[in-house]
């Protein structure tokens, strides 16, 4: 321990007695000061903000995109640019806030930064391009399904394991057995029970 605590001592005296290192540090400390002339305290509480807009979840929105070339399929399917653009701000407001073409619209003018993201921008487009773009997609739905599938494919293989995605919105399960535990049912039509999925306890 005493011989480790004696070469950091010389290892230390050394790189102090460089005059090279000395002179970097000198002007490094000399570069510290003169920044600090440029700073000003700052009152936090006197901070306020201004139509404050939401980035974060749009990246993952925007990396996920790029990942899976959305852009190359919906070219494939004959969407201009423009298209592309208002599809990517539909299916984002979809992924981030969840509504109808009328919340996505107010979602993107309002409360999103997604228009500062380049290729992104539909601001000067009127609602009806929104509501238009999902028929679009629609129209496209096989086509492009077949191609996310094949590039889901390409980017995680297959192997031992398979994740299942399933929406339980609108499952619904009919017996005679009476082993169906009811509790929820689907909006406006309480003969139809909803199939809830619960950890089995042990």
């Amino acid at each position: 321990m005493e011989c480790n605590d004696k070469y950091i001592d010389d290892l230390a005296l050394s790189l102090v007695s460089n005059n090279k290192l000395s002179q970097k540090l000198s002007v490094l400390e000399t570069a510290a000061q003169s920044d600090s002339d440029h700073y000003e305290p700052i009152d936090f509480d006197s901070i306020s903000t201004e139509n404050p807009r939401s980035l974060g979840a749009e990246l993952v929105c925007w990396d996920a995109w790029n990942l899976l070339e959305f852009d190359k399929v919906l070219k494939a399917c004959g969407f201009s640019w423009n298209q592309v653009a208002v599809a990517k701000a539909v299916v984002f407001g979809r992924l981030i806030s969840p509504g109808s073409e009328r919340h996505t619209i107010e979602w993107f003018q309002k409360r999103s930064a997604l228009s500062e993201l380049p290729g992104a921008d539909v601001t000067g487009f009127g609602k009806d391009v929104f509501y238009e773009i999902g028929d679009r997609l629609y129209e496209n739905k096989d086509q492009i399904e077949a191609f996310l599938f094949q590039r889901q494919q390409n980017l995680f293989p297959p192997g031992d394991h398979t994740i299942l995605l399933y929406d339980l919105t609108n499952t619904y399960m009919k017996s005679c057995s009476g082993m169906i535990r009811r509790r929820w049912f689907l909006k406006n039509r309480p003969s139809l029970w909803i199939v809830v999925l619960r950890p089995r306890k042990t």
